[in-house]
């Protein structure tokens, strides 16, 4: 339900997001099957790597997937990170947008870096803004042959 807004921004600029089973995120390893399942499907489907964008600690469970699933994913956006960050996948690369408040616990090379309220930041303007401008970088990724 958070990421709602996002999805319909999404599909308003063009993009077909697509959503997992995962109703709500309290055990995060409980995400990792639905999710996987729709990065398959949606990868077959469009016949190119998948993005997959997750939030706060969503993250996780997308990184997990991402390193199962790395012939399905390219690249993974992080819409403000978890407290525990596990380490990325080799073959996945990760991009990540954080308020100005976490930067001096979260620092990485890879932060953009915006102002607001972190439980906001799927609707701030400006992580839209940066993240319209990630999506439009990710080079397209076709599919190996099955």
């Amino acid at each position: 339900m958070t990421l709602a807004p996002l999805a319909i921004w999404l599909d308003a600029i063009g993009y077909r997001p697509v959503k997992s089973r995962a109703a709500i995120n309290i055990d995060d390893r409980a995400l990792d099957a639905d999710v996987a399942d729709a990065v398959r499907h949606a990868a077959r489907r469009i016949g190119r790597k998948a993005v997959l964008i997750a939030f706060d600690t969503g993250v996780r469970a997308a990184m997990r997937v991402a390193a199962l699933e790395s012939e399905h994913v390219s690249d993974l956006i992080a819409v403000g990170l978890p407290d525990r960050l596990p380490e990325p996948p080799a073959a996945v690369r990760l991009h990540v947008i954080e308020t100005s408040r976490r930067v001096a616990a979260t620092w990485r090379e890879d932060m953009h870096i915006v102002d607001g309220a972190r439980a906001l930041l799927p609707v701030n303007p400006a992580a839209l803004k940066i993240l319209s401008e990630i999506l439009r970088e990710i080079p397209v990724t076709l599919l190996g042959p099955d």
